[in-house]
């Protein structure tokens, strides 16, 4: 049974229905392309528009390539790299299709070490132009195998799913059990297209099983795992890193409290914490001048004495006189977590908090605040071990968990997890 009756069958017009729209869709773009152009008097549509044209610029590789690969943030990039590189170190050629400016730099640091192997394009969203090639994916992609991440869904891309292999990757339906019909049959004609779906947890799995989505077709996976895993199992060094061990050596790792990618208003938690018995590390979530300051103000507030850390040199040589500390350096968090007891995680009392995930597998409990509902890795570290997850209630009240472990709850090799069963190209 081809792609596209397996598609119609399921609900017959109704998702014949959608196939119109979504053809409809790449009408109208190309009704747009004059208008994009006009808009491009606006610095903000005027930045789009030079992003994409530099695919006019790419040197173009007429190679077949193994798989193709769409990501739309770092984020995401992160979650499929493990197999990315996996498939390079095969010698296969690969193809990226990535949407955000904020992954220009990484991908051009990427291609530069796998030059002919790596095939990339920025999504053409304002310069898309059919039959042009750098203006429309489909004269981009020579791969049979399309993979999705997460839940980008661009209509040129769906549309692109016939004849090929398609996986999606770090799937998840949380935050979206709310439906109507519409969105009801969107939501067959989306995930029965495809042939495999990586759920990030085993409650994930449930939703899509609800949906009628086959069980043989779901694999419970979070890629993120044996990355992070891999990033602790090395020993961190960094400017005034040796100063910083100093410190934390003169306390037990119980007695270690990471605050990490902390905002002002997180640092209320520390009225209820002891400071002459914890040591306290503060990473905060932006490294900016006005940010920094910001917390700086705020713990002058709650008059707490602390000193700062970073690349430069601290002003405080001495930390083995203060309990609250500020680092500064970017880009070690991940492996630090695995020097405390007790992480909190930040962003819990704003919008949603930031990545767990890193501090329990570094064998940290883990504490945030209660907004939790747009995280995945909340309903992984459930899964695992919930004992060493704490999440606090709207009273800005810290207090050690009494069911605190400080042992490592994963511990995997890196290519055993790679070659499991569940990922299989052939």
């Amino acid at each position: 049974m081809t792609y596209w009756h397996q598609l119609s069958n399921l609900n017959g017009v109704n998702h014949l229905i959608i196939l119109f729209f979504l053809y409809l869709i790449q009408c109208i773009r190309v009704l747009l392309i004059p208008v994009f152009f006009l808009l491009r008097v606006f610095p903000s549509i005027n930045q789009r528009y030079k992003f994409e044209l530099k695919n006019l610029n790419e040197e173009r590789n007429e190679k077949k390539a193994r798989a193709c690969f769409e990501v739309s943030s770092v984020g995401e990039l992160e979650q499929v790299w493990p197999i990315i590189l996996s498939l390079l170190e095969e010698k296969e050629i690969i193809e990226v299709i990535y949407c955000s400016c904020s992954l220009e730099k990484k991908i051009q640091s990427l291609k530069q070490t796998w030059t002919t192997q790596l095939k990339t394009i920025r999504v053409p969203l304002v310069t898309y132009i059919p039959g042009a090639y750098g203006r429309n994916l489909d004269q981009f992609i020579t791969a049979n195998e399309l993979h999705f991440c997460r839940y980008d869904f661009f209509p040129e891309l769906l549309l692109l799913r016939k004849g090929r292999k398609c996986n999606l990757y770090s799937a998840t339906l949380i935050g979206k059990t709310k439906t109507n019909w519409f969105k009801n049959q969107w939501k067959q004609f989306l995930f029965h297209g495809f042939d495999k779906i990586f759920c990030v947890s085993k409650i994930d799995k449930k939703r899509f099983e609800s949906l009628g989505i086959p069980s043989a077709k779901l694999v419970v996976r979070e890629f993120r795992i044996p990355q992070i895993i891999m990033r602790q199992q090395n020993e961190l060094k960094f400017e005034n890193s040796e100063i910083l061990y100093s410190a934390l050596n003169n306390y037990k790792k119980e007695n270690r409290i990471i605050f990490g990618s902390c905002w002002p208003v997180d640092l209320e938690l520390l009225d209820s914490i002891d400071l002459n018995k914890n040591i306290i590390v503060l990473a905060p979530h932006n490294l900016d001048i006005e940010f920094i300051n910001n917390i700086k103000s705020k713990l002058n507030a709650l008059k707490v004495r602390f000193a700062l850390l970073d690349n430069e040199g601290s002003s405080n040589k001495d930390l083995f006189s203060f309990n609250v500390i500020i680092l500064k350096t970017p880009g070690v968090l991940c492996e630090l977590y695995k020097y405390f007891g007790h992480a909190y995680i930040g962003g819990g009392y704003g919008r949603s908090i930031h990545s767990v995930l890193e501090p329990f597998l570094g064998g940290a409990n883990v504490y945030c605040g209660p907004k939790v509902h747009r995280s995945t890795e909340i309903e992984v570290i459930q899964s695992i071990n919930d004992k060493k997850l704490t999440i606090l209630s709207n009273d800005k009240e810290f207090k050690i968990s009494a069911n605190a472990d400080f042992s490592v709850p994963i511990k995997i090799n890196y290519n055993d997890y790679l070659k499991g069963d569940n990922i299989n190209y052939d």
